[in-house]
């Protein structure tokens, strides 16, 4: 990912408007403190333990400017929805996906976007906390499409053995073309972004 954001950056860090700066986010944040009027984070949180995700807030604070806004956004894996024949199955793949820590990854939460909330009222970093909800759904079972992809990681998940077998993936991926073919294919998954500003203490 870091390689990503670099070739993403590139044309504006090239100009001085942007600077890539690897870090720890469950550590000290390398920016002096009231440096930024606002900080965004994206898919983050859930991968660093939960006595640093209370850590990383506080760091967030730190190195925002009084009033400063924040903005955390965080996926709620056990939302996925496919439009398929057996639902039990699309139930055991969903949970088993949402349960995965995936080898890249110390740890994982598959339920932060619905605890992002509670996380923030908790550190007790921000007031006028507000929380938004968005839904992606895509209507096509194709490459590049965000269910089509994710469809792609239940092969992953088997072969790692994470509860499901190779068998059961691939029984969904063919129930997903099936509907995709009738022009009933449906996906969707929920997305929380949560909001906060800076308190003054």
């Amino acid at each position: 990912m870091i390689e990503v954001a670099r070739r993403r950056l590139s044309r504006y860090a090239g100009s001085g408007r942007a600077e890539l700066v690897v870090g720890d986010a469950g550590e000290k944040l390398p920016f002096p403190s009231k440096h930024f009027d606002a900080v965004i984070s994206v898919e983050l949180i859930e991968c660093l333990p939960p006595a640093k995700r209370a850590q990383l807030l506080k760091e967030i604070r730190r190195v925002l400017k009084p009033a400063g806004r924040v903005l955390m956004e965080h996926t709620d894996w056990d939302t996925q929805v496919w439009n398929v024949r057996d639902k039990a199955l699309a139930r055991k793949l969903v949970h088993a996906f949402c349960d995965w820590t995936q080898g890249w990854m110390a740890t994982s939460d598959g339920w932060m976007g619905r605890r992002l909330l509670g996380l923030f009222r908790g550190a007790r970093c921000f007031g006028g906390l507000a929380i938004a909800v968005h839904v992606l759904t895509n209507d096509r079972f194709q490459p590049g499409t965000y269910g089509y992809d994710r469809a792609q990681d239940f092969l992953s998940l088997a072969k790692a053995k994470k509860g499901i077998t190779l068998a059961e993936a691939r029984r969904f991926l063919r129930d997903l073309k099936a509907r995709h073919r009738e022009g009933s294919y449906f996906y969707s998954v929920t997305r929380y972004v949560v909001t906060g500003e800076r308190t003054r203490r």
